[in-house]
C-alpha cells in the first residue's frame, strides 16, 4: 500500500485486506503519514497449549571474590596496537547459533504498523527527555558500529559500557569519565587472552549494587585453549564513582566443561537475592555452538568485603542465547527461540535449584533470512542481526519478550517480534509486534519502572533515514500497542556497513524509579569498511526519560503536590523536616518515588546494612546495634525510605568505640561551624580506668580519634530505622519456610536477621513485621510490612 499525506488519502481502505473506511494518520519524521488497520490473521485460531515441562537439576561450586580499584580518565589512554589487532581478529569470526527449525506457517499476526514519531502532539503526561547527553571522552572514542551499549545507575552515579569501553558519571549523566576495562582487572590464566568485549550491566537496587559483566578473549585457537568471564560489583554509589569493584571469575572448567570451548554473548539480570547470567559456548577450533550455561550468584557474595558464595549452574542443551527477564523478584524467567513459531520459556525459582522450561508454540512467524535494511548510503546495517531474545521483562503479571525478525511474507522490512505470556501456564496474552512497510525496526531493549510500566530504546531506519534511536513506551497514558507510542531520541547520518547492534540496554532510574535510563548510538559520518575497526564517527548517548508527571523536583521547599490527572497527593521535593532556615543543603526528607516506608535517622554502635534488625545497645544508651535474639528488637534498617525524619546537617557517621569503658556522646552540632562539636565525656571513667594516661588520650585530642568518623558533607549519613511501611528485611528459614502473611521475629542464631514466628501467641512484644514475600530455604531479603508489636 502506498503512503501519502492525509489530503491525498481519500480512497478509504481495500475491503479485502484492510478495515473498510478506517484510515489513520500521524506525523512521522516530520511528514504526515496515513494508512489502514490490516485485518490479516485477526481471526486465526488461538495457539495450542505449551509443551510439557522439562527440568534440569542445578549443580554447585564455591566462588571467591577479589577487590580491585583503578583510576578514572578524563583524557583516556589510547589502546595499544595489540588490542586493536585482537579486536579485528575477534570481529572477523562472529559466533552464530544453531539453525532454528522453520515450521510451515505464514502467519504474521497483528498488523497495526508503528512509525517513528518526531514532534508528536503533547498533552498533560507528556513524554520528556530529562537528559540526552553524548558520552564524549567517556568512550575513549573507541567505539564501533557493533556498539553493544548498556547502562545502570546507583543514586546519581551512572555507569555505561559498550563493546570496548566503560564509563562512569557522578553527576547524573551530564558528563562521563573513562573506565579502562583492558587494565582495571588482571588478565592471567584463563583470562590471559585479555579483555575482549560483550559487556552487560545489571542493577540490584535493594543491595545498592551495580553489576558489570566482562568477556575475555580465548587464550589461543587450539583444542587446549579456553577463556573466562568476570562479574564485577560496585556496592554503593561511592564505590561506583571511585571505580572500586568486587569481582568473581568464571571459566568453562568451573562448569565442568573441558578445554577447547569458549564463552560468547552473555546476558545479566537480577532477582531479589541473586544475580543471574547466561552465556553460549562454542568450539574454539570450529566455531560451532555446543551448549549454553545459566548460573546464579547470591548478591551477598559481593558484600561483606567481597566474601564470595555458592554458585548454582545449569548446562542447557535445549536453548541458545537465553534472554533473562528484568524486574524478576523471587522467580527468574528466560526465553530462547525454539522454532519459527515457538519460544521456550525457562523458570527458575530462588527457593530451589531446578531450571524448568516449556515450549510456547503456534506463535506468529519469525523469519530467518538475512535481514535487509538498506540505508540512504546503500549499506545494509542489519545484515548481522539474528533472532536471539533482545528484551525480556516481568510486569503486570505477564512475561514479555522481544526479538528481531527478518523480512518475510507481508512484512517487507525487518521487524521486532513481541510476545507476552502469563505464568505459570505460559498462556499467550498477546503478540504486539513492532513493524512497518517502509521502516525497519531492530535491536529493542525494555525496562520496567516502579509502576510496572515498560519503556526502552530501539533502532529504526529506511531507505531515506540512516539508523536512528527512538524510545518505545507502554504505560497508563499510552494506547495499548500496537502501534507502539514512541519518541525519537536522535537521528543518524549514515548506516553501518553490514553491521550494527548486537544489543542495547535500558533500566529504571535508581533514584527516580518511575523514570528510565537507556543507551543508544548513531553514526554521524561514514561507516568504516571493516566493522572491527574503531571509529569516532559513532556517537554514543545516555538517555534519561519518562513522563512529565515524574519530572524530578529539586531546589524547592514544597513537600507536597496534587496530581491533577489522578487526584493523588504526592510527597516530593526537598522539604527539610523542621530544619528550615539553614543555609546548608540537606538530604531530602521526602524522596521522589523511591520508597514505601517512613524512617528516621539513628546512631549505631556497629556496622549495619539494609534489612538488618536492630535493638538498643545496652552498653551505650540511645544507640542501636544488630538484634541478637531478644525481645529488645526495635525495627529494621531501611536504605531508601519514602519519608525520612530526624535529618541533621553535617551529622556524623556511626560512632565507633575504642573501649567499652570510654563513653562518648555528641550532645549538639553547630551548623555554622561544621567542626565545632560540643562533647560530653565521662571523665570519671577516664580517671578510674586510666585510659587517658595509658592510651595517651586527652580531651583536647578526642577529635583526632577514629571513634568520631566525621562527615564533612552536608548530608546526614546515619542509618535509617524503618518506623512503618514496606521494607526489605534480611531473613533466614531456621524456624521454617517464610510465606506471605507470616509474622516475623528476630533470629535466634543470626544477628540482625528475622525468622518465622511459629506461635504468634508466644511472640507478642517481639514481632517486627508481616512477610509479603516467600523464602523457602536459606537466607535472603524478604519484603516485610513493618508492624512492630
Amino acid at each position: 500500500m502506498s503512503l501519502s499525506s492525509l489530503a491525498a488519502f481519500s480512497g478509504g481502505c481495500d475491503e479485502k485486506n484492510y478495515t473498510q473506511g478506517s484510515p489513520y494518520c500521524s506525523l512521522s519524521l516530520g511528514q504526515p503519514w496515513c494508512g489502514c488497520w490490516e485485518l490479516a490473521a485477526l481471526s486465526q485460531p488461538e495457539p495450542p497449549p505449551p509443551s510439557p515441562e522439562e527440568t534440569i537439576q542445578g549443580q554447585q561450586f564455591t566462588a571467591t571474590g577479589q577487590i580491585y580499584s583503578g583510576p578514572l580518565f578524563s583524557t583516556p589512554p589510547q589502546p595499544s596496537p595489540e588490542i586493536r589487532e585482537r579486536i579485528e581478529e575477534e570481529m572477523a569470526h562472529p559466533r552464530v547459533g544453531p539453525a532454528i527449525p522453520v515450521t510451515p506457517r505464514g502467519r504474521v499476526g497483528n498488523a497495526r504498523p508503528t512509525r517513528p514519531l518526531l514532534n508528536a502532539p503533547q498533552a498533560p503526561g507528556d513524554f520528556v527527555f530529562f537528559k540526552n547527553s553524548i558520552l564524549g571522552s567517556g568512550t575513549n572514542n573507541f567505539t564501533s558500529i557493533i556498539g553493544e551499549p548498556n547502562a545502570g545507575s546507583n543514586g546519581s552515579a551512572m555507569f555505561q559500557t559498550g563493546n570496548w569501553y566503560a564509563s562512569v558519571s557522578g553527576n547524573g549523566g551530564t558528563s562521563f569519565s573513562y573506565v579502562d576495562p583492558y587494565t582495571l582487572f588482571p588478565a592471567t590464566g584463563s583470562f590471559s587472552g585479555g579483555f575482549c568485549c560483550d559487556q552487560r550491566v545489571a542493577h540490584a537496587p535493594n543491595q545498592e549494587m551495580v553489576l558489570w559483566f566482562l568477556q575475555y578473549s580465548s587464550t589461543g585457537s587450539t583444542p587446549n585453549d579456553t577463556n573466562g568471564v568476570r562479574i564485577a560489583a560496585a556496592v554503593g554509589p561511592s564505590n561506583l564513582v571511585n571505580n572500586t569493584w568486587c569481582t568473581l571469575d568464571f571459566t568453562p572448567a568451573l562448569f565442568g566443561i573441558g578445554l577447547g570451548q569458549e564463552f560468547d554473548f552473555p546476558n545479566l539480570q537480577v532477582s531479589n537475592n541473586y544475580v543471574y547470567a547466561t552465556i553460549n559456548l562454542f568450539s574454539i577450533t570450529s566455531g560451532t555452538f555446543t551448549q549454553a550455561v545459566m548460573w546464579r550468584v547470591p548478591l551477598t557474595a559481593f558484600q561483606n568485603n567481597c566474601q564470595g558464595g555458592t554458585v548454582t549452574f545449569w548446562i542447557v542443551t535445549n536453548g541458545f542465547a537465553l534472554g533473562l527477564t528484568q524486574n524478576a523478584t523471587t522467580t527468574m524467567y528466560a526465553g530462547s527461540i525454539s522454532t519459527s513459531n515457538s519460544v521456550r520459556v525457562y523458570t527458575q525459582n530462588e527457593s530451589n535449584t531446578i531450571l524448568s522450561s516449556m515450549v510456547v508454540s503456534g506463535l506468529n512467524t519469525t523469519f530467518f533470512a538475512t535481514p535487509t535494511c538498506t540505508g540512504p548510503d546503500g549499506n545494509n546495517w542489519c545484515a548481522r542481526a539474528d533472532s536471539r531474545i533482545m528484551a525480556a521483562w516481568v510486569a503486570g503479571g505477564t512475561i514479555g519478550f522481544m526479538w528481531n525478525s527478518s523480512q518475510g511474507s507481508s512484512r517487507p522490512q525487518p521487524f521486532v517480534r513481541a510476545l507476552r505470556v502469563s505464568p505459570p501456564t505460559m498462556t499467550v496474552v498477546d503478540q504486539p509486534d513492532l513493524w512497518d512497510n517502509t521502516i525497519a525496526w531492530e535491536y529493542p531493549a525494555m525496562a520496567v519502572n516502579a509502576r510496572g510500566h515498560i519503556a526502552g530504546p530501539v533502532w529504526f531506519g529506511s531507505s531515506t533515514q540512516a539508523p536512528s534511536v527512538t524510545i518505545l513506551i507502554a504505560d497508563d497514558l499510552a494506547p495499548l500497542p500496537p502501534p507502539w507510542e514512541n519518541h525519537v531520541a536522535v537521528t543518524g547520518t549514515n548506516s553501518g556497513n553490514n553491521a550494527w547492534g548486537d544489543y542495547t540496554g535500558a533500566k529504571p532510574h535508581d533514584q527516580f524509579t518511575n523514570t528510565w535510563i537507556a543507551t543508544g548510538y548513531t553514526l554521524q559520518g561514514p561507516s568504516p569498511s571493516n566493522p572491527g575497526m574503531p571509529t569516532s564517527n559513532v556517537q554514543v548517548r545516555f538517555f534519561w526519560f519518562g513522563r512529565e508527571r515524574d519530572t524530578p523536583v529539586t531546589g524547592t521547599s514544597a513537600g507536597f503536590r496534587v496530581e491533577r490527572a489522578t487526584g493523588n497527593v504526592l510527597a516530593d521535593g526537598s522539604y527539610n523536616c523542621g530544619l528550615s532556615g539553614s543555609s546548608s543543603p540537606i538530604a531530602p526528607c521526602f524522596n521522589v518515588g523511591i520508597g514505601a516506608d517512613l524512617a528516621e535517622r539513628i546512631e549505631v554502635s556497629e556496622k549495619v546494612g539494609l534489612g538488618d534488625l536492630v535493638e538498643p545497645d545496652s552498653q551505650h544508651p540511645k544507640i542501636y546495634r544488630k538484634a541478637r535474639g531478644s525481645s529488645l528488637v526495635s525495627g529494621v534498617i531501611s536504605s531508601r525510605p519514602g519519608i525520612t525524619l530526624n535529618n541533621t546537617i553535617h551529622r556524623t557517621k556511626p560512632v565507633q568505640f575504642l573501649k567499652e569503658t570510654l563513653v562518648l556522646s555528641i550532645v549538639s552540632l553547630d551548623d555554622r561551624n561544621e567542626f565545632a562539636l560540643a562533647l560530653s565525656v565521662n571523665l570519671q571513667t577516664l580517671m578510674v580506668t586510666g585510659a587517658a594516661v595509658n592510651e595517651g588520650l586527652s580531651v583536647s585530642r578526642l577529635l583526632d580519634q577514629p571513634m568520631l568518623q566525621f562527615n564533612s558533607s552536608a548530608e546526614d549519613s546515619r542509618p535509617l530505622l524503618a518506623l512503618l511501611g514496606r521494607v526489605p528485611v534480611k531473613a533466614t528459614t531456621e524456624n521454617g519456610p517464610i510465606h506471605p502473611g507470616d509474622l516475623l521475629v528476630v533470629s535466634a542464631t543470626h544477628p540482625g536477621y528475622a525468622m518465622r514466628c511459629a506461635d504468634p501467641a508466644k511472640c507478642e512484644g517481639t514481632i517486627v513485621g508481616k512477610a509479603l514475600e516467600m523464602l523457602e530455604n536459606g537466607e535472603g531479603l524478604v519484603l516485610v510490612l513493618v508492624t512492630s508489636r
